[in-house]
């Protein structure tokens, strides 16, 4: 993928926050599963801590979105 223009850099961003989003997502879901047990305090926290940055990434993810629009694409 070439970024030789603003908005083929913009989409190329996106991607990677989106593939940074299915990340976080993964560890909260695989990782962090409890196995047949309650969570511990400590991956609760970690738990919130992931959900809040992937929620973060959303609204990265929304505001490039508008940039790559407000571009042309």
């Amino acid at each position: 993928m070439s970024c030789a223009t603003p908005y083929s850099s913009v989409l190329a961003a996106k991607h990677l926050v989106v593939l940074a989003m299915v990340a976080v997502t993964l560890v909260r879901s695989v990782a962090l599963r409890p196995r047949g047990r309650p969570r511990s305090p400590q991956q609760e926290k970690l738990s919130l801590a992931l959900l809040l940055a992937n929620a973060a990434l959303g609204v990265i993810v929304l505001l490039l979105s508008a940039l790559g629009a407000a571009l042309g694409g």
